[in-house]
């Protein structure tokens, strides 16, 4: 690494630790809560066999009680998102500290396995179809169509986001292809199978380092390394993670996981229709193939 590169990350990272400083401190998680009940798996959504997720930040007051609740993602239904609402109202903490709390609550059919159908593979084909001949707006169109027209599982989901963020790659928006490879492994990754779940992480730790955000690219190295697996995938990186991670040391900087939510529920009912058609997904789904290999010598 160059004495330029070195200069620039370190003032980067003086920069970040300036800011930490200021940020809220959340609760720490020996302060459970005790009365958590589920929200109503919304009726309309439930007929038409609509699954989706939402997250949420809130506050939990001295009393325990729950106050200035927000939701910070979701899947775009808007019955999940007032369900989630409703329910939280009624969440209770023990009483005492003070602090921020963020909840993701999933509205899923009973499965066992990850499951696509051969419809959603087939549309989702369309698109990249659309991608690899360069029209990206007919990409997104065949996309939003699908979300629209279709009932997609939370696995399906899942997976129309590493699809969404292939269009973000070809159409050069990193931000936002990471912010998608981010969704999808929402949940701990538990909506993709197993090795897209890795190959999106190692993904997601790429475009982290390209895009400078550092203290998450060694966070979720150390993520993908927990397994023999992820080690393996992640092997090419290693050597730029421990120089990034040596810095971070030197400064300080203590990073707050973003993408594991303090409490996390599932709203679980039967389905009520079953799909014959169901399968396993692909172990390549595409959306998650750019980028493909590490940025050399890059911090």
């Amino acid at each position: 690494m160059s004495p330029i590169q070195s200069s620039l990350i370190t003032t980067f990272l003086v920069c970040f630790a300036n800011c930490a400083i200021a940020q809220f401190q959340p609760i720490s998680d020996d302060k459970p809560v005790f009365e958590k009940p589920l929200p109503e798996y919304p009726e309309s959504e439930y007929v038409r066999g609509h699954e989706g997720w939402v997250m949420v930040g809130f506050q939990v007051e001295r009393s325990g009680l729950v106050s200035a609740i927000d939701i910070l993602e979701s899947s775009g239904r808007e019955a999940f998102d007032k369900a989630t609402l409703s329910a939280l109202q009624d969440w209770r903490f023990t009483p005492g500290e003070a602090g921020s709390r963020t909840a993701l609550v999933n509205f899923q059919y009973e499965r066992t396995y990850v499951q696509l159908s051969r419809r959603f593979m087939s549309l989702n084909d369309r698109v990249h179809k659309q991608i690899d001949k360069g029209n990206l707006d007919a990409a997104e169109n065949v996309l939003a169509d699908m979300r629209n027209d279709h009932d997609l599982t939370v696995f399906e989901l899942a997976y129309s986001y590493l699809t969404e963020g292939r269009i973000a790659s070809e159409s050069g928006d990193l931000s936002r292809q990471l912010a998608l490879f981010r969704k999808a492994i929402r949940n701990d990754g538990r909506w993709l199978a197993r090795e897209n779940y890795l190959s999106t992480l190692r993904a997601i730790i790429i475009l982290e380092i390209d895009l400078q955000d550092y203290g998450s690219a060694v966070r979720d190295y150390e993520l993908l390394a927990k397994t023999s697996v992820g080690r393996k995938m992640g092997e090419d990186l290693e050597q730029v993670i421990g120089i990034i991670r040596k810095q971070l040391d030197e400064i300080g900087i203590e990073m707050q996981p973003y993408m594991v939510a303090d409490n996390q529920v599932s709203v679980k009912r039967d389905r009520p229709g079953y799909d014959s058609s169901i399968s396993q997904p692909p172990i390549n789904p595409r959306g998650n193939v750019k980028p493909s290999k590490p940025p050399a010598k890059k911090n």
